[in-house]
Parts: structure tokens; C-alpha cells; sequence
């Protein structure tokens, strides 16, 4: 009956109360391998019990393919992935430098006056100001440019007669 049971993939042992061995069929098992053991009654009382021995080899090395497979999935994508954000920055920092040039060539080169007030005093004018108001040269200030040292204060111009 063991035989009916038992393959190469598995064996069987059927083991008494007292440890010795009844009957098995046991193939030649490559290690790591599982044991599950299931008592056995005979007529309410404990007789032995059977023990299933497996071999895991092939479900070691389905894991293995399987986590080896998913590391180099999550190598693919997460580099990728993480240079998105440097790129973005990099983008928006260019974006942003490009802008702050061209605002800078249009002031300069504005045929208009065009000067910052911070606190009662001129922290910069452009070249059409320094000729306009016989300035000696344009004002450069090391006023701090992120906004938290002055906040420009709208001036009014009035014709004078």
C-alpha cells in the first residue's frame, strides 16, 4: 500500500508507538528537506504515526528564481525612478536661470528708469536711470536677494511744476 503512496518526490514511513519503523518507501531525497507527521489510531487508541518526508530543493530554487527575478525587477525600475526627481530639479533649476536672465537682460536693457527702493535707499538702478538722474554708476547692493531683508516700498512719482 506504501508503494501506491510514495514516489520519487516524496517518501513514506510508517513508525510505531515505540519509535520502530512498520514500513517505508524511501527514495533517495535531496536535502533541504520537509517533514509532516499525522498520528495514527486504532480503534481510539495511539498506534504510531506516518511521516511524509518531501524534498524542498525544488521550491529552494523556484524562491530563489523568483527573489533573484525580483531584484533585478526592482533594480530596473528603481533607479530609473530615482534619477526622475534629479532630473526635475535640474530641469526647473536651468527653467529657473534661464528666466531670471532674461528679466535681468530686460531691466537692463529697458530704455526706462528702473531702480529697487529698500529702506529709503537706492539698492539698484539700471543704466537708463544712472542717465536719467546723472548718476556717476549704477548701484549694486549685497542686500540679501531672497526677500527677507527689505521688503520695496511702492514709490509714487508727482510732476512737479
Amino acid at each position: 500500500m506504501l508503494q501506491k503512496y510514495g514516489d520519487a518526490r516524496h517518501g513514506i514511513a510508517v513508525i510505531d508507538r515505540d519509535g520502530a519503523i512498520v514500513g517505508r518507501v524511501m527514495p533517495r531525497l535531496v536535502g533541504p528537506t520537509i517533514v509532516r507527521t499525522r498520528p495514527v489510531y486504532d480503534f481510539g487508541a495511539d498506534a504510531g504515526h506516518v511521516a511524509v518526508i518531501a524534498s524542498a530543493r525544488d521550491l529552494v530554487q523556484e524562491a530563489a528564481l523568483v527573489g533573484t527575478g525580483g531584484l533585478i525587477m526592482g533594480v530596473l525600475v528603481f533607479f530609473p525612478l530615482r534619477l526622475v526627481p534629479i532630473r526635475a530639479l535640474r530641469r526647473a533649476t536651468q527653467a529657473l536661470t534661464r528666466s531670471e536672465h532674461a528679466h535681468r537682460q530686460l531691466v537692463e536693457l529697458s530704455p526706462d528708469a528702473v531702480y529697487v527702493n529698500c529702506d529709503e535707499k537706492i539698492v539698484y538702478i539700471n543704466p537708463s536711470g544712472v542717465r536719467l538722474f546723472g548718476a556717476e554708476s549704477p548701484t549694486r547692493s549685497s542686500a540679501p536677494r531672497s526677500g527677507t531683508g527689505c521688503i520695496p516700498t511702492r514709490t509714487r512719482w508727482s510732476a512737479t511744476g
